[in-house]
């Protein structure tokens, strides 16, 4: 019986052993699948497909900016950042795989990231667990981010794309015809050209100059006769008509090969096809015209200059708002004329870089600076600048703006969103934007700071008595007093109402006391004259200092109303702090 005992214990034992040395290796298993996917830079998943949950590991919401508590374990989260445009196909790969008829899913798609831009994703999984009935109920992957790889084949596409039209651009073929029997070989790309095909057209004389257009036979013809004639060498631009009604335009180029008595026995050359160019050429006169029309018309200045900073263009635009005819302008260097002299010395340095690279710091940028006009006057311009170059110069073309009324309502919007309309003290949010600057500075560099609030007393029963109209008047009147009782490195604003706030930088619990109790008595002192005759105020203050329990400004304005409500309650008109 006890040998019994004795080998259940040592089996027990042995599988205990070997359970652990299992345990063992899953750990080991698990650190290096954990330590390949960290050194992957992937993102984890793991969906449950029957409950819809889903872990999304720390780098799969690192990977789209989130923090660990800002996405939650639902599938939801993954499916409703999907670019819409990119949905259907990427359920077009998941599906199938879900059905089993796929043996894993990958598909690379948009995802949304936290600060609303999408970034390429390489997302694949595989089903790891199915039921009975073959229906997935475990699904893991891995989610890649690929929006560089992305990009960069993109950019590869793009750049294929553009080799494959420009090996279609400016195609030249070539021909020699003989003169004595008259027979003529073209080149491939000649038969492509005049749009026949080498298998059912056989070229000569009679049958090319069909393919020329009437108008300019005629020129094609004496200039091929000169060549023939001695001239050796000839070219000429000709139309060839197609057969749907277009034109293409075609250089060609011919010379003559003679014989020991001088007679002509051969002419080749090339045939350029150079529709695109003359196309190009009519497209830039027309922009030529449109740019000129819409110059006139134009309430910005276009000023175009070369590298030496002579002006070569002046617009009406820019003529009314400098002050400089069109006369007076071409041939002038704009930024001495225009600009400050400090900036026209930048200026002419900048230009001689731009002399020979045609780049700048200004190029392709908006930028804001300070004009003079003919008159002296100064003015705020934006000015956007591009480059172009033409024949072996750079020039620089800018489009100038008088923003100054522009500035001028920023200006005005500006004033009105920091500031209290009736009595021209910072706005509640405007205070608390500063308060926080000054919250910041106080803690960086261990300074004290005091913070006040001033809450008229009994102004309900001036605007009962007295009327709205003069209830604004005290306001004022309030504001006037606190402004001048206040040091000026303190920061007043109206809270709303009739309650106010005083921020004071570097001063500690005793000086914010001090200078509370004198704005309270200079209030106190104040008259407002009005019809009804002479009213006078008083105002109950509330004061916090920053303080171990007190390092935000939400606290000091708690601590502070809380001061000004014990000061309420003890009577009014008086200064209450905060205790420590």
């Amino acid at each position: 019986m006890a040998d019994n005992k004795s080998t259940d214990i040592e089996s027990l034992l042995q599988a205990l052993e070997s359970a652990n040395r299992r345990i063992a290796e899953l750990k080991d298993d698990l650190l290096r699948w954990h330590s390949a996917i960290e050194g992957a830079r992937d993102g984890v998943w793991d969906w449950n497909v029957v409950t819809n949950e889903v872990f999304f590991s720390k780098r799969w919401k690192d990977i789209l900016g989130y923090e660990e508590h800002e996405i939650a374990g639902t599938f939801s989260e993954w499916d409703s950042r999907i670019h819409p445009e990119d949905k259907e196909r990427t359920y077009a790969d998941l599906t199938p795989h879900l059905q089993g008829s796929s043996p894993f899913y990958e598909n690379v798609h948009r995802v949304q990231c936290k600060d609303g831009s999408y970034k390429w994703i390489l997302d694949r999984g595989q089903v790891v667990e199915r039921d009975a009935q073959g229906n997935a109920l475990r699904v893991v992957g891995t989610h890649t981010d690929v929006t560089q790889r992305t990009k960069l084949e993109e950019e590869l596409r793009r750049s294929q794309a553009m080799l494959a039209q420009s090996q279609r651009l400016a195609k030249m073929g070539s021909w020699s015809w003989e003169v004595e029997s008259g027979s003529i070989q073209w080149s491939e790309e000649t038969f492509r050209i005049f749009g026949k095909s080498p298998h059912t057209f056989t070229p000569d004389y009679m049958s090319f100059m069909d393919l020329v257009h009437p108008d300019d036979k005629e020129a094609l013809t004496q200039a091929i006769q000169l060549a023939l004639e001695g001239g050796g060498k000839y070219e000429v631009e000709h139309r060839i008509p197609l057969p749907d009604g277009s034109v293409k335009h075609v250089r060609g180029l011919g010379k003559a090969e003679f014989d020991s008595q001088g007679k002509a026995v051969r002419l080749s050359g090339t045939v350029q096809d150079v529709t695109e160019r003359k196309e190009a050429e009519q497209h830039l006169r027309d922009s030529e015209h449109m740019l000129r029309t819409m110059s006139e018309a134009s309430h910005d200045a276009l000023i175009m200059i070369d590298a030496q900073d002579v002006i070569h263009f002046w617009s009406p635009a820019a003529e009314l708002m400098f002050g400089y005819t069109r006369e007076e302008a071409l041939g002038s260097k704009m930024h001495p004329m225009i600009t400050l002299p400090d900036d026209a010395e930048k200026a002419a340095h900048g230009l001689q870089s731009f002399a020979h690279t045609g780049k700048g710091l200004v190029m392709g940028s908006t930028m804001e600076f300070p004009a003079i006009r003919k008159d002296g006057t100064q003015f705020l311009v934006e000015r956007s600048v591009s480059a172009f170059e033409m024949g072996g110069k750079w020039y620089a073309v800018g489009s100038l703006r008088d923003i100054t009324e522009r500035k001028e309502a920023e200006a005005k919007l500006e004033y009105m969103a920091t500031t209290d309309s009736l009595t021209g003290l910072a706005n509640r949010r405007h205070f608390l934007e500063m308060a926080e600057r000054e919250l910041e500075r106080a803690h960086r560099y261990g300074n004290p700071l005091s913070l006040l609030m001033i809450d008229a007393d009994h102004f309900k029963s001036v605007n009962d008595t007295y009327g709205h109209d003069i209830g604004d008047l005290v306001l004022k009147a309030l504001a006037r007093e606190s402004r001048l009782g206040l040091r000026r490195v303190d920061i007043l604003s109206r809270m709303g109402g009739e309650e106010f706030a005083a921020l004071l930088p570097e001063a500690d619990e005793t000086t914010a006391f001090d200078v509370a109790e004198r704005l309270r008595k200079r209030i106190q002192s104040a008259r407002v004259d009005t019809e009804q005759g002479i009213i006078t105020f008083t105002v109950s203050i509330g004061a916090a200092s920053l303080s171990r329990d007190r390092r935000t400004v939400e606290q000091l304005l708690k601590a502070a109303d809380k001061a000004l409500y014990a000061a309420k309650e003890a009577g009014r008109n008086q200064v209450m702090s905060a205790p420590k």
